[in-house]
């Protein structure tokens, strides 16, 4: 990453289609450039299929989504038991 401010990174793991949330975390990176690498815990009870977006997202800390300052990126991926 490299941000001009103080951020918060946000992932999560969505349902094609309906855009129910099925798992998620968000962490603080100070200003500057780095690397972070956490988890993402997933909902147990999410099904198991193809039909999944990974969303990420970077905003400035405590603000919602409405005031993201990079755009989403997404990517199709699959849970499994």
């Amino acid at each position: 990453w490299e941000v001009l401010q103080a951020s918060e990174i946000h992932i999560d793991l969505v349902r094609d289609g309906t855009y129910t949330w099925h798992g998620g975390a968000w962490t603080n990176i100070p200003a500057g450039t780095g690397t972070n690498l956490f988890a993402v815990p997933v909902d147990p009870a999410a099904p198991i299929d193809t039909n999944y977006l990974w969303s990420s997202w970077v905003g400035p800390v405590g603000q919602g989504y409405e005031n993201r300052t990079a755009e989403d990126v997404f990517k199709f991926v699959r849970v499994e038991p």
